[in-house]
This record gives structure tokens, C-alpha cells and sequence, in this order.
């Protein structure tokens, strides 16, 4: 049944809000009677008059180029303020069925920050970090620290296979990747190349 969904999911007839879910309820406190429209129901959940407006414009944007064309479909994250007062980061997408909207939120604060942690971890200056796929070799992410170490640029580390750094094989690199995949193992030392050309021994978590 929609209205047990775990995701929140709200419908609208043009404007006029005629759905919601319990868990769309739940996500920003607002029933149908407190937010009979999508009007009403920015000014509640965005109370930051300029976000309000650059929101709405990016929402109805949005449906106006889904109308002209549904491949345009765009997934947005918005900041919204729920009813009790907590602030959330919201993941919508929408479609249409005749004239209904659709709409899905998500709710991805949590993801969102845990992301931020994640990065800010990774970019720390003083450790030098590589994030490699165990199946291509390309390596995926690069910090500031993996640059100043390797002479090369965060981009041009983005570009390149580990084998191109390691001095071992592609096949033998591979090899021992997958296998750490497998085990679930991180721990080998290496003996890397740097742009300079200096050969350096590494230890690879």
C-alpha cells in the first residue's frame, strides 16, 4: 500500500497537494491541511525567504522541462526546515501520470554527512591516500598529499591504472588486488615509480 511505503511520497493535482503518505508526513510534520499547495508548502519548509525563491524557481523549472521532455527528469537535494524545527537534506524526484505529480522524497542527511566525514578523512593533508578499484586498477580518488608525494596532478592520478605507478606487472597487480578483495585483506608493500622517476617503497592498506 502507497500510504505504508518507506519512502515519502506525496501527489499533487495542479498545485493542490491531494496526497501524503505517513512516512512524507513523518519526514516534515506538515499534514495536507497545514499545507494545502506547494506554495504553502515552501513557505513552510523553507522559512529562508531567497532559498524559498531559488527553490521553487530550480522545482518549477524543473516540471516545465519535464513536461516539454520526461528524459529531462532531474533528481535534486534540497535543505528543508521540518515542523519541529530540525533541518534535513531531502532527495526528490517526481513524475507524471496525466496531470497527478508524483513526488518522492528521501531523506539523505544522514548519507550526506557521513560523506562529508568520509571526505574530510581522505583529504587530510599529511597522509597520502589512493582509492583504487580491485577490478580495473584505475584509481578512483587521489588527495592533496597523494599529489605532493607522487609528482603527479589529483587529475592526472585520476587518469591512470595503479600498475602505472607500481612497478610490479599489471597482471601480477591485479592479482594481488583482487585477491585483497576476496580476503578482505589491505596490507602489501609495493615499490612505486614517482613522476621523477625515483623508485620508492610504499605500504598499501
Amino acid at each position: 500500500c502507497i500510504r505504508d511505503r518507506p519512502i515519502a511520497i506525496c501527489t499533487s493535482f495542479r498545485g493542490k497537494i491531494n496526497f501524503m503518505n505517513k512516512k512524507f508526513k513523518k519526514l516534515t510534520g506538515y499534514s495536507i491541511e497545514e499545507t494545502p499547495n506547494w506554495r504553502v508548502w515552501f513557505v513552510k519548509i523553507f522559512p529562508d525567504e531567497s532559498y524559498r525563491r531559488k527553490a521553487f524557481k530550480v522545482f518549477t523549472n524543473d516540471i516545465r522541462n519535464y513536461r516539454k521532455n520526461p528524459s529531462n527528469l532531474e533528481t535534486r537535494i534540497y535543505k528543508i526546515i521540518a515542523k519541529n524545527g530540525d533541518e534535513k537534506k531531502i532527495r526528490l524526484t517526481f513524475n507524471f501520470l496525466g496531470e497527478i505529480f508524483i513526488g518522492s522524497f528521501i531523506d539523505v542527511t544522514k548519507e550526506l554527512e557521513s560523506e562529508k566525514r568520509f571526505k574530510a578523512m581522505f583529504e587530510e593533508v599529511n597522509i597520502v591516500k589512493l582509492i583504487v578499484d580491485p577490478k580495473t586498477q584505475f584509481i578512483e580518488q587521489a588527495n592533496l598529499a597523494a599529489e605532493k608525494y607522487y609528482g603527479y596532478t589529483i587529475e592526472q592520478l585520476k587518469k591512470m591504472k595503479i600498475n602505472q605507478l607500481n612497478t610490479l606487472s599489471e597482471n601480477k597487480t591485479l592479482e594481488l588486488l583482487q585477491k585483497d578483495l576476496k580476503n578482505k585483506k589491505g596490507y602489501h608493500e609495493f615499490t612505486h615509480k614517482l613522476a621523477s622517476g625515483e623508485i620508492r617503497n610504499v605500504q598499501a592498506f
